[in-house]
């Protein structure tokens, strides 16, 4: 897999905020080595599988990104589903329950 479909696939699969955009690339930069050389020895895992290895105990709390799937369960994914609310809100659907 080259470079440039890792990142995209990287973030698709995570949720992040760029503070240092040098420091975000070099990051993408190793993991994409990390991802190289695991799949040498575990051949066929999907970017996403390996994130959720790889990242599975990462929260916004303490970095800068978080694998998407978890960050909707927790209350980081309050912001989405207050704007998914309004929306649902509008079309009289059932509200999407907040994380406390």
């Amino acid at each position: 897999m080259k470079y440039n479909q890792f990142k995209k696939e990287w973030a698709d699969a995570m949720v992040y905020k760029i503070l240092d955009k040098e420091w975000h690339e070099q990051m993408l930069n190793d993991a994409y080595t990390l991802y190289k050389d695991s799949c040498e020895y575990s051949a066929g895992l999907s970017v996403l599988e390996w994130c959720e290895i790889q990242y599975q105990d990462v929260t916004l709390d303490t970095h800068t990104f978080m694998i998407k799937s978890k960050a909707l369960e927790s209350n980081h994914g309050n912001g989405l589903k207050i704007m998914a609310n309004k929306y649902r809100k509008s079309m009289r659907l059932p509200l999407i329950d907040l994380i406390e």
